[in-house]
């Protein structure tokens, strides 16, 4: 539980220097944005069905804050003026959600 609170400070602490108009600031959290990126598109090609298990294993409240902060992530990387950073990491974030859709599909449903 502890590292699930850290995480969203920290999601609110980067989402908040890409909001104030310090030019550092938003390039250091827009840096942030992109390991994150990279991150999950790490997990995205690393997926197994542990993983995906773990993942999917939240309660629907903590997907919904994370489907927020990842929201909050891009509308907050377009408004710093880094749109390719945002599309970035929206594209990395549907990936990693699909992934782990496509690992706890069951067998015999469709492609």
């Amino acid at each position: 539980m502890k590292n699930i609170i850290l995480a969203r400070v920290l999601d609110v602490v980067v989402i908040s220097l890409l909001l104030v108009d310090h030019s550092s600031a938003n390039r250091f959290a827009a840096t942030v944005a992109v390991f994150l990126a990279i991150v999950m598109l790490i997990g995205f090609f690393g997926m197994s069905a542990d993983l995906a298990n773990k993942i999917k294993a939240k309660s629907w409240i903590g997907r919904a804050f994370g489907m927020v902060a990842q929201a909050a992530y891009v509308g907050a990387l377009i408004y710093a003026g880094y749109p390719s950073i945002a599309a970035f990491y929206a594209i990395a974030a549907i990936l990693l959600r699909a992934c782990v859709h496509h690992k706890l599909k069951p067998a015999g449903e469709g492609v």
